[in-house]
């Protein structure tokens, strides 16, 4: 793309509008202002330096991508559907599909952020016996997967939603008890994000993953609900 000079539009204590016009905003006559972003094109900006203009230099999405999906309808993820071993070294997850993309970028992106809301209520519970507490949680991870399917997953993008009932007894295998309602403080909306610098063209898949660290008695029923929510992605050539 054409450089845009530094604007000196001040002379002395007062601003001019005529250099405004002509030092900061359109003046056909001129590379030096804005008018290279309304149509001062040169030859950076030509395909393969043929004097082409192709497609994707004057399409929609020429110098920024924007995507946003948003839901209000509840989504449900159940502990049966992960690994139960919240221990083992490969915990299974869940890719939650109301807060996941998958988006082409027609550039390298200089900017990339991408990120997800939403409200979950969940069935997390905190067993207590004896003075030991067996907690359960829910965890959720953002990223990134790129075209040759290496991901990119920052820690501090991690959410760990926190117990929501409390009881009195073991979780155990042979514990057949009702936890109660949970405490509806507990459940947490999430704002999460993540920003990169450089992003290659092409395929990108965005996920939102769902681990789950629920115990026995809980395994059978307990769950994580999306009531609302949206996923976005914002990409700057």
């Amino acid at each position: 793309m054409p450089l845009i000079n530094d604007m000196n539009i001040n002379s002395g204590d007062i601003v001019s509008s005529q250099d405004l016009y002509e030092k900061g905003l359109f003046n056909p006559n001129t590379t030096g202002n804005l008018e290279v972003l309304n149509g001062g094109l040169d030859l950076e900006n030509f395909g393969a330096g043929n004097f082409s203009i192709e497609p994707y230099m004057c399409q929609f999405g020429s110098f920024a991508l924007g995507y946003f999906s948003g839901f209000e309808k509840e989504h449900a993820i159940y502990a049966r559907q992960v690994s139960a071993d919240i221990g083992s070294n490969v915990q299974q997850h869940v890719v939650h599909s109301a807060l996941s993309a998958s988006i082409h970028l027609p550039w390298k992106a200089s900017v990339l952020m991408y990120g997800y809301q939403g409200f979950f209520p969940h069935d997390a519970t905190m067993w207590e016996t004896g003075g030991t507490a067996s907690i359960e949680f829910w965890k959720l991870k953002l990223l990134r997967r790129n075209i040759d399917g290496a991901s990119d997953e920052k820690e501090e993008s991690r959410t760990v939603l926190p117990w929501s009932r409390d009881n009195t007894h073991a979780a155990t295998n042979s514990t057949v008890v009702d936890p109660g309602n949970a405490f509806v403080q507990n459940w947490k909306y999430i704002h999460k994000h993540q920003m990169e610098t450089e992003v290659p063209k092409g395929n990108h898949e965005f996920e939102v993953q769902v681990e789950s660290g629920i115990k026995y008695p809980d395994y059978g029923l307990s769950k994580v609900k999306t009531v609302i929510g949206a996923f976005y992605v914002l990409a700057i050539r």
